[in-house]
């Protein structure tokens, strides 16, 4: 009795098998037919940059850092958030983070949720803004004393909130400084393994940025734009409180961050990458093989 039952299970399983395949094979010609050759996807243009060893190590690679945050909550404050995709928040997003925007108006009670929940990372978008309010600067402030990290991302010509805010700080903040000549390509700090990681000592082309940064007392250049043979800071990193600020020349927003990675933009999109991965941790950390 039991062999015949499971003969029959066999039996239900196969009739099952050829079902399914006639099926496909209707729905195969059913695409065919509907779309012809072409993709269900959009096809992403093959990055041809080069990538060259400028300088050595000077230390091997920082581990991971094992630590976890106490939330993964990420903040970005723009002029406006909705006028296109920010460099920091599509970052965020792609390391799994919950990702808060504000306007100008709306950072106060952003940062204040950043202040009283400990948010590791509150990112600002600089492009366009012509001024910050006193109430901004003062939760600024208070949020490096708290340990935060404050990512300035478009820092192109000088104004007013950057003065601002480098005074209500007690730091020189670098400021935007445009290149004579077109950049060719991104070098990044072999000194600072811990935040440039794999790309510590390299150099990525990079014709795409238009800005540097100017040199200012106590901070650290994580990388440099190579211009007319002359490479210029590009990111630096800045102590303050018991925080970090963070400042990129590279743009604040991008199309998509699959197309700004292929063909690579590496100043836009990397050294957000790379302080984001080194504030989180393994809370941002995605094994290679799962995003094959």
């Amino acid at each position: 009795m039991s062999t015949r039952t499971e003969r029959l299970r066999l039996a239900g399983r196969l009739a099952a098998a050829v079902a399914w395949r006639t099926v496909w094979a209707v729905e195969d010609k059913v695409r065919s037919f509907l779309w012809g050759g072409r993709l269900g996807f959009e096809m992403r243009p093959t990055s041809s940059q080069w990538v060259s060893v400028i300088e050595s190590r000077r230390v091997g690679l920082a581990a991971a850092s094992s630590r976890l945050p106490r939330t993964s909550c990420l903040g970005v404050i723009a002029r406006d958030p909705g006028g296109g995709q920010l460099v920091l928040a599509e970052t965020g997003r792609f390391y799994g983070l919950e990702v808060r925007h504000a306007a100008i108006e709306g950072a106060a009670a952003l940062l204040d949720r950043a202040v009283h929940e400990g948010w590791p990372v509150v990112g600002l978008a600089m492009e366009g803004v012509e001024s910050l309010p006193e109430p901004v600067l003062e939760l600024v402030h208070a949020y490096l004393d708290e340990g935060g990290t404050l990512i300035i991302t478009g820092l192109t010509a000088s104004g007013g909130a950057l003065h601002a805010l480098s005074g209500h700080l007690g730091i020189t903040v670098p400021e935007g400084r445009s290149l004579d000549r077109p950049a060719t390509e991104v070098v990044f700090s072999a000194r600072h393994p811990a935040f440039t990681q794999e790309f510590a000592g390299f150099g990525v082309e990079d014709s795409s940025c238009r800005w540097s940064l100017s040199g200012a007392i106590g901070s650290e250049t994580l990388a440099w734009i190579r211009s007319a043979g002359n490479l210029y800071p590009a990111v630096a990193g800045i102590a303050c409180g018991h925080g970090r600020v963070v400042l990129s020349a590279g743009a604040s927003t991008i199309s998509r961050l699959s197309q700004a990675m292929a063909p690579l933009q590496p100043l836009t999109v990397l050294p957000v990458m790379m302080a984001v991965r080194q504030v989180y941790g393994e809370t941002a950390w995605r094994p290679p093989m799962s995003l094959a």
